[in-house]
């Protein structure tokens, strides 16, 4: 029980810090006013599909992970991690690529509004920065968690969402007035932040001490004991 509350609450701690600071940025899109707020909708629910294939790779890779790390192949998880990064982050690339091609047709499907079509339009130029980068956190944290290592995605998700994303959504989008691009560049630059420092966790290799299920030699024969 303690193993998998070691793990499950630091998890359970990160969602609910991402969930708190969307709340506060959703007040900031409230003070930019309605048609951004309904921009932000249409935006938001076209871009859940931009993360399926992370989120999915992200969901295999992290069982995969987890059995190589209970098995001790820690070279080989090191390896996996990092060949499904690659791949989730061309696919993502590709994916929100072509949608920005066809960006006001999109965004043109859930409403007629010139300014709603311009921001979104807008919005999903931006994607292609930002949603590459999300696949990062998608998919890494998913297992440093599977490895043991769930603290520490969790204290620099705090950090960056509520030390870098909120207060910089407020200051481009209200302060300065960019409006509802302005909050989704506060994204961008968070998940990028993210995203890089669980990439450099990974690759420090710092999680191979905190495997929760040691490996565990296989028996010796009778005659090799005897011997």
């Amino acid at each position: 029980m303690k193993q998998i509350m070691g793990v499950g609450l630091p998890a359970a701690g990160e969602h609910l810090s991402w969930h708190s600071q969307y709340l506060m940025i959703m007040s900031f899109v409230n003070l930019i006013g309605p048609t951004a707020l309904n921009t932000h909708v249409y935006v938001m629910n076209v871009s859940n599909y931009f993360m399926a294939f992370a989120m999915a790779i992200g969901a295999g890779t992290e069982i995969l992970i987890g059995q190589m790390v209970g098995a001790g192949e820690m070279k080989a998880a090191y390896q996996r991690l990092m060949r499904s990064v690659k791949i989730s982050f061309i696919l993502t690339l590709a994916v929100v690529s072509i949608a920005a091609i066809f960006r006001h047709e999109m965004i043109g499907m859930f409403t007629k509004n010139p300014d709603i079509i311009a921001t979104g339009a807008g919005i999903f130029l931006l994607s292609i920065v930002l949603e590459p980068g999300r696949t990062f956190n998608i998919v890494i944290i998913n297992s440093l968690r599977a490895a043991g290592d769930a603290r520490f995605p969790v204290l620099m998700g705090v950090i960056s969402m509520w030390g870098v994303s909120v207060p910089l959504a407020y200051f481009l989008g209200v302060h300065l007035g960019i409006g509802l691009l302005g909050v989704w560049i506060a994204f961008a630059v968070d998940e990028w932040l993210r995203g890089i420092l669980m990439l450099l966790r990974w690759r420090s290799r710092a999680w191979e001490k905190k495997a929760l299920v040691k490996p565990v030699s296989a028996p010796e024969s009778g005659m090799g004991a005897q011997a």
